[in-house]
């Protein structure tokens, strides 16, 4: 039993894994794909994730493997509906940090092992949650490969 089920092994589930391991909550992770993402959903970190990321380490590593974008614009028919300035930010990290999701999702696991997480259970679906108001838990039905399974 855990104290936290985590479901969804994407970038803030993840992000949620490390942190809570950074201070002593045990977490499981379920995922329902069987392999980490192949696409791209989550293209860029903002200054204030990324500042939010140094206390567990992964801004360091995630930055080495990232493009760093200090300004952009947005087009419509290829006509400027205005530029985006991220350079002007007062922060330690004046950027958006963009990398595929699937570099995201491999270094915030790897810091969530480093601090002690439980490895992800892939292939596993969070099928229905309930609340126990009284006992302040929640029951959550789960289906993987192994069959169905109730945590709490």
């Amino acid at each position: 039993m855990h104290s936290v089920l985590i479901v969804g092994a994407g970038p803030v589930g993840m992000l949620l894994a490390a942190e809570l391991a950074r201070h002593g909550v045990e977490a499981s992770v379920v995922e329902s794909r069987t392999m980490a993402s192949s696409g791209t959903r989550a293209v860029g970190l903002h200054a204030t994730a990324l500042s939010a990321l140094e206390a567990s380490g992964a801004t360091e590593e995630l930055l080495a493997g990232a493009h760093l974008v200090r300004s952009g614009v947005a087009l419509c028919r290829g006509r400027l509906l205005g530029t985006v300035r991220f350079d002007r930010l007062r922060s330690r990290h004046p950027y958006v940090a963009t990398l595929p999701q699937q570099a995201t999702e491999a270094t915030l696991s790897a810091t969530a092992r480093r601090w002690g997480a439980a490895e992800i259970r892939r292939g596993v679906t969070a099928r229905r949650v309930r609340a126990d108001a009284s006992e302040g838990a929640v029951t959550v039905d789960l289906a993987g490969p192994d069959g169905p399974a109730t945590e709490r």
